[in-house]
């Protein structure tokens, strides 16, 4: 607060923006200026004089302070003044990505981007070209493809941009073509897809530039004759893109031919990667990061900034943090931000991006995701005296609250202090709980041998039973009794009879300091879990593998 004096005049309050609080300081004012002593200060008109001023001060200040807080990164609320922030730290916010898909066809022909399929009622297409011969995997993409009118080039205008008119753009699947005046079309590239970036770019390279406009959208420039071609006075500018309905393609396992000769015989990896504009905050948060890489991923978090803006999830590590160290090497996993796993293209899209911009003797690895469910289980205390709700209701919540706590998450803490007092406020009847968290694995029908990092020390009591499984059919000498597996409380696992519980072979080992569990010839019929009791109910989720949270035998019991 600051007051301003002059001579015998009243003072003036600097710092009151509340529109009472104005209102009061500029009435105060007034009555001490000795000009007004006579007026009533509540009386009709002088009291609207004063609503105006306090209304025109407040307005003004909010306005201030709205400007001021666009001029910053941190603070802007505007999408236009956040990306406009991005430009000088050399980030792009992500544009729409179209969902992929991978599905095996039948037939005789050869299939090439724009051929249709459906799926979900939107339009894919594939992603390149295939020769089909039979059953034959192919990836789909998710979008129509666009192309758009010729624009003119004009030299006299600094720095002309191209806005293209698109909000549903993939910026990914952006090609432009530049007609000098001669009838031939001439292909631009991306300035970001060119090995160095800006190094080794000459006058004469054909290199476009992509940015954001002043509306939100995406927009094209061309270089100056220094850095890049700049396109001839009155060249045409044609832009091909596609435009795609972004996470609508995600989940879909459904599709349709519309190319004649071939038809859809199954999928096997249902839509995945489709998402929405990046939003402001996650530029926010991305920019900075994107900034420090300097276009080089040398470490493990510049290679996660690198691959945040290709519509996954992922995490990664280097190749001294894996289990066993594998050093020379940066390990990655990923899944679509719905949780899905990726096609076969968009592993390998990852693995070119991290190649290219990494260190060239450090070998980038893809590694499929290990989804762990953390099955919480136990009993939850409920004083009813204390609660104005049902057990039922108070039941339902704490299920709820359980299963959506956390759901596939890489590189996360399952901090079991901040989970107890979150559960303890879903009701003022809780007051406590014996809950406990095991980590749990689903081994898929067929498996031979399984190897499972749940990378967490696992709790050491030379007593069987940490580790242990569900019931499930086995392939033993040709028969198919019902069996299960546990651990033997000294590191190895072994498998009994589900019938009489009689011991059949030893099928695997388990590290209780690593949380390593190895499983061999297990020849499983059917799918079946296994799961371990860690040392702690707190627990990481490192590596590749995810974490999601369910309840498991839960009961509250009331008193």
């Amino acid at each position: 607060m600051v007051e301003i004096y002059e001579g015998d005049r009243p003072f003036i309050k600097l710092g009151d923006l509340e529109f009472g609080q104005l209102r009061t300081d500029l009435g105060n004012y007034l009555q001490g200026s000795g000009i007004f002593n006579d007026y009533d200060f509540e009386g009709s008109a002088m009291s609207a004089l004063l609503d105006l001023l306090a209304y025109n001060s407040t307005l003004y200040g909010y306005y201030a302070n709205m400007i001021a807080n666009e001029g910053f990164l941190d603070t802007a609320q505007r999408a236009e003044s956040v990306f406009s922030h991005a430009k000088p730290l050399s980030y792009l916010p992500a544009s729409t990505k179209g969902a992929r898909a991978q599905v095996i066809v039948r037939g005789t022909t050869n299939l090439k981007p724009g051929d249709l399929f459906i799926g979900g009622g939107l339009k894919w297409t594939p992603v390149r070209s295939y020769g089909v011969s039979g059953d034959t995997e192919i990836e789909l993409y998710q979008g129509q493809q666009i192309n758009d009118r010729f624009y003119q080039y004009d030299s006299s205008i600094n720095h002309q941009k191209f806005e293209i008119p698109s909000q549903n753009v993939d910026t990914n699947t952006l090609r432009v073509y530049v007609d000098n005046g001669n009838g031939q079309e001439s292909e631009y590239t991306n300035i970001t897809d060119l090995p160095g970036s800006i190094a080794g770019v000459t006058a004469e390279s054909k290199i476009y530039y992509l940015t954001t406009s002043t509306r939100g959208k995406y927009a094209v420039y061309f270089g100056d004759n220094f850095v890049g071609k700049k396109p001839n006075n009155q060249a045409l500018v044609r832009f091909e893109y596609f435009e795609t309905a972004g996470p609508n393609g995600n989940n879909i396992a459904q599709f349709v031919s519309n190319t004649s000769g071939v038809s859809v015989i199954t999928t096997t990896v249902a839509g995945v990667g489709g998402s929405e504009v990046e939003d402001i905050e996650s530029v926010r948060t991305n920019a900075p990061l994107f900034f420090q890489t300097q276009g080089r991923y040398v470490t493990a978090s510049d290679h996660l900034a690198g691959i945040s803006q290709s519509g996954i999830r992922a995490n990664v590590w280097g190749g001294e943090e894996n289990q066993p160290p594998n050093y020379g090497r940066v390990y990655v996993s990923a899944v679509g931000v719905d949780g899905g796993p990726l096609t076969s293209g968009q592993k390998s899209n990852v693995l070119s991006l991290m190649k290219d911009k990494g260190v060239v003797t450090i070998l980038p690895t893809f590694v499929e995701p290990i989804p762990v469910d953390l099955v919480i289980e136990g009993n939850v205390f409920w004083d009813a005296t204390r609660s104005g709700t049902s057990i039922d209701v108070v039941t339902s919540n704490i299920v709820d609250y359980i299963n959506g706590y956390q759901r596939g998450a890489f590189d996360v803490a399952f901090n079991y202090p901040i989970f107890s007092v979150g559960l303890t406020s879903l009701d003022d009847g809780i007051i406590g709980d014996t809950l406990e968290v095991y980590m749990e694995r689903t081994v898929e029908e067929g498996t031979i041998s399984d190897t499972i990092p749940l990378r967490n020390q696992l709790q050491r009591t030379n007593l069987p039973g940490v580790v242990r499984s569900t019931n499930f059919l086995a392939n033993i000498n040709g028969s198919f009794p019902l069996v299960y597996v546990f651990d033997d409380g000294r590191g190895i696992i072994k498998m009994f009879s589900a019938q009489d519980a009689t011991f059949i072979k030893n099928v695997g080992s388990v590290n209780y300091e690593t949380g390593l569990i190895q499983l061999n010839d297990i020849q499983n019929t059917d799918e079946f879990k296994i799961r371990a009791r860690p040392r702690s109910n707190t627990v990481l989720a490192q590596g590749a593998v995810l974490f999601s949270t369910k309840v498991g035998d839960l009961e509250v019991l009331s008193s």
